[in-house]
């Protein structure tokens, strides 16, 4: 049995309070985005999450089912519902998620890192100076264009996501990220 995850339009005006999370300690006296979690054979609970600094919501369970990332306005909270808790959090600028087979990879439009829900397993090289767009999987890897502000185009990348190995982008390899 797995815990049974949903999103909710807001933050219920009865029952317990909800468990807030925060990776400043800040706003958590403000909505968020808000999650309920029923872990098997224990009540359910509410979560309230505070934002990162982009538009991307979203719940991805792990692979075990043991663990739930929350992405709230980017900001990324690996939570654990069966202990009512964030065993990691990382990210605050997530723009897309991936949720593949057996990992999540995630962009900020500077560079991409992927998890198996609760660890790192690579993080790519910086590939843009500032922004990505059409990021997508294709086939074994994720391709997309990365900003290149000094010539005012968009620059093709590939990410292998077995291992993270870049190509492309426009940000230089000889220039320390």
């Amino acid at each position: 049995m797995t815990a049974r995850h949903r999103v909710l339009d807001g933050l219920p005006p009865y029952g317990p309070m909800p468990a807030q999370f925060s990776v400043t300690g800040q706003g958590m006296h403000r909505e968020g985005f808000v999650v309920e979690f029923t872990p098997p054979g224990a009540p359910s609970w509410i979560g309230n999450f505070q934002r990162g600094m982009t538009s991307l919501d979203v719940l991805i369970a792990s692979r075990g089912n043991t663990t739930v990332t929350v992405i709230a306005g980017g900001q990324a909270y690996v939570v654990e519902p069966a202990a009512r808790s964030c065993v990691r959090a990382f990210g605050g600028q997530i723009e897309h998620a991936f949720a593949l087979a057996d990992r999540t990879v995630f962009s900020n439009g500077l560079w991409l890192e992927a998890t198996d829900g609760e660890r790192l397993l690579w993080r790519t090289r910086r590939l843009s100076w500032d922004g990505m767009m059409d990021v997508r999987v294709d086939g074994e890897r994720i391709v997309g264009n990365a900003y290149d502000p000094m010539n005012d185009e968009w620059t093709p990348f590939s990410v292998e996501v077995a291992n993270g190995e870049a190509v492309g982008g426009s940000y230089p390899l000889d220039l320390p990220t």
